[in-house]
């Protein structure tokens, strides 16, 4: 038995047109249909039929459910009506009316897709299983339909999600980016200033100078210190945020990194009349494995607080070994002080960034917030915790423990021994090895060969990245220095094709690019170094040492900051000597060499710069404007080297107009700088160098 209600359910939202032409039939069959479906709209024929299913789509946009219709009728037949109906709507549900004259049609209705036939006349059980069969194939159908709409809107909801977090992703990517160059072109501009105040200023101080006014130059030395350790902090807080601040694991010296640490503070507490008391027990290990720098920075940043925050009293660092084992050992620094203390409550958010206590201490002590929470994540770095103890007015006491190798030495108490690594080095032994000089620039050349010559070391030389492979290839290397953007074939891709055939020769990087990015992708080519233009001749040397077996680091105690306090180069304008003398061993012969090279080599570059650009070919331009501030940079010509990295960037995005517009900025900056070098040349030749 058929369920009324079950067919109710399945028909009362369908439409249903009823064809027939027998009037009796079509009265009694309405009576029936309009019981179950919505909507039940009749014709007598099929050209009507066919007239009211196109009208009904017109008016609905929705095709009827179920089309009823008898075979035989006037005008148009069920049969023609039907296959014009399947045209329009291929998955129509119809319902044949046949009678048993009407078998010759069934086989062409059947090849049409019609397979529901009902027999005339029929019972009124027949047709309620007939009306129910049909109704939830169409219900599943609008159901399915229902469903894959919603599927479809909430795919592309997905899409738009998906596409909004690329677009999203893709922003952070370049606004990490963006912030990447930012820190590296701060790194550069801001630290080139500083670097010149500060040795500046500690010239001034050797010289006669009234009391008034070396109190006035102690003060901007003071100043510039505090504003270089805020650099320091910002640049290492934003490190830490983008996950690459990272750790050394290199040999070192505890009372080597504590006497550090006390040649920059203890000044300031003397100055304070605090007493600074160093004491490490006698069974903490002399000979550590770990980051001596990161280790330093962490108690400077402690012992300076505790400095500043007392105003009368000591300033304790204990140092214990807790425990040893497996050649590893637990130790316990505490940094204890008399100091103003820290409220209870103000405890928890101390090592968040940007905290301090409470406004009033920044007002009175300044500072970037920062320390502390820099402090903490190297702690944790290095698998260590920090905490702290302390009562407003009772002082307080930080206290981190960090677990380090060691080696089978033990620390002395006494923190001021003389170590050989703190003094300057003045060159390197390199006898009969051979290095290969990948690079473009002449004045770079010079340079790097004038560090090299008294090193007992040959040096050959590659002009772009093909002569490299191929010097590398017939003759035996014992180190690469290879410059990145060099013609031909570029220094990464140099480096593939010489890892190709000699796995272990060491190839440093070259560039004055110095952003995370392009010393991931000198290390990723195979490169096992990367140093960063204008080159630090220390830092030159020490690289070289770790790379090169047998070779040797000389040293001086010579203070060279006097060879170069009167020299007429120091009088320019635009080009600090100082800083310049300092990457170059302080050998000013030297210096004033490539100083005079730089300008000789580049004396028609400007107009080099914009023919490149007219003929739009920014691929020499940048090329040529990459080597002039590698150069410029090598001979410290701060304003040239700011001038080019604009020019740079300018290239770099083809901006034409922008270009051209930074070009003659930089052909007069040129022209100026020339004029003044060759007099106060001139006057070196008359007068010679002091």
């Amino acid at each position: 038995m058929i369920s009324i209600e079950e067919l109710q359910y399945y028909t009362s939202n369908l439409s249903l047109l009823y064809v027939e032409d027998d009037e009796m039939i079509q009265e009694r069959n309405h009576e029936i249909f309009i019981d179950f479906f919505h909507t039940v709209d009749l014709a007598g024929n099929g050209d009507e039929g066919l007239i009211k299913y196109q009208q009904h789509h017109k008016n609905t946009n929705n095709f009827y459910d179920v089309v009823i219709t008898d075979i035989r009728m006037p005008k148009m037949s069920g049969i023609t009506m039907s296959q014009l109906i399947k045209e329009k709507c291929i998955d129509q549900i119809i319902i044949v009316l046949s009678a048993h004259k009407d078998a010759e049609y069934l086989f062409e209705l059947i090849n049409m897709g019609i397979t529901y036939f009902l027999p005339k006349p029929t019972s009124i059980e027949t047709l309620y299983e007939m009306l129910l069969k049909t109704s939830k194939i169409v219900y599943n159908r609008n159901m399915a339909d229902k469903y894959s709409e919603k599927l479809i809107l909430l795919n592309r909801e997905l899409e738009l999600n998906v596409l909004e977090l690329q677009q999203s992703k893709q922003k952070a990517e370049e606004a990490t980016k963006l912030k990447d160059r930012f820190l590296a072109n701060m790194s550069h501009e801001v630290r080139t200033p500083m670097n010149a105040i500060m040795g500046l200023s500690h010239i001034l101080l050797r010289s006669s100078l009234k009391e008034k006014e070396r109190q006035n130059v102690l003060k901007i030395e003071n100043s510039a210190k505090v504003l270089l350790q805020i650099i320091n902090d910002i640049l290492d807080f934003s490190k830490i945020e983008a996950g690459k601040l990272y750790l050394e694991s290199i040999e070192f010296n505890l009372n080597s990194v504590i006497k550090y640490v006390s040649t920059i503070i203890d000044v300031k507490a003397m100055s304070k009349n605090i007493e600074i008391i160093y004491n490490i027990s006698d069974d903490v290990p002399q000979l550590l494995i770990g980051d001596p720098i990161r280790l330093g920075q962490i108690l400077l940043n402690l012992i300076d607080n505790a400095v500043k925050f007392t105003h009368q009293g000591n300033v304790i660092l204990h140092v214990n070994c807790i425990y040893t084992h497996n050649n590893h050992c637990l130790l316990q620094f505490d940094v204890i002080d008399d100091g103003i203390g820290i409220a209870k409550e103000k405890i928890n958010t101390l090592f968040n960034a940007f905290i301090q206590a409470d406004n009033s201490t920044t007002r009175e002590y300044g500072g970037s917030g920062l320390g502390l929470s820099i402090t903490k994540h190297l702690v944790q770095m290095m698998d260590g915790e920090i905490n702290v103890t302390s009562s407003k007015g009772e002082g307080s006491t930080f206290s981190f423990a960090v677990n380090l190798p060691y080696l089978d030495k033990k620390c002395s108490q006494d923190v001021n021994i003389d170590s050989k690594k703190e003094r300057l080095i003045s060159g390197i032994q390199l006898q009969n090895k051979i290095i290969l000089l990948v690079e473009d620039n002449e004045v770079n050349r010079h340079v790097i060969t004038s560090f090299l010559e008294n090193s007992k070391a040959k040096v050959i030389t590659a002009l772009n990245g093909l002569e490299a492979v191929t010097a590398a290839k017939n003759r035996n290397i014992d180190l690469i220095l290879m410059d990145i953007n060099i013609p031909i074939i570029d220094g990464y891709e140099a480096t593939q094709h010489i890892r190709n055939n000699l796995n272990t020769v060491p190839i440093i990087g070259l560039s004055a690019n110095a952003i995370q990015k392009d010393i991931d992708n000198a290390i990723n080519v195979g490169m096992n170094d990367y140093i960063q233009k204008p080159l630090d001749v220390q830092f030159f040397y020490k690289i070289l040492v770790q790379y090169i077996d047998g070779a040797t680091l000389i040293y001086t105690d010579a203070d060279p900051l006097s060879v170069i306090s009167t020299h007429p180069f120091e009088a320019i304008e635009g080009l600090d000597a100082i800083d310049a003398l300092e990457r170059m061993e302080h050998k000013v012969e030297l210096y004033e060499k490539v100083v005079i090279g730089f300008f000789k080599m580049f004396e028609n570059s400007a107009q080099h710069l914009k023919v490149y650009l007219l003929d739009e070919d920014y691929d020499s331009a940048y090329r040529l404007c990459h080597d002039i501030q590698g150069s410029s940079g090598n001979i410290s010509a701060t304003k040239l080297y700011a001038i080019t990295k604009k020019m740079q960037d300018a290239i770099s995005s083809h901006k034409q107009d922008n270009a051209l517009k930074q070009v003659e900025s930089y052909a007069q900056t040129f022209l100026e700088l020339a004029k003044s070098v060759s007099k106060h040349h001139k006057l070196i030749n008359t007068e010679g160098t002091p």
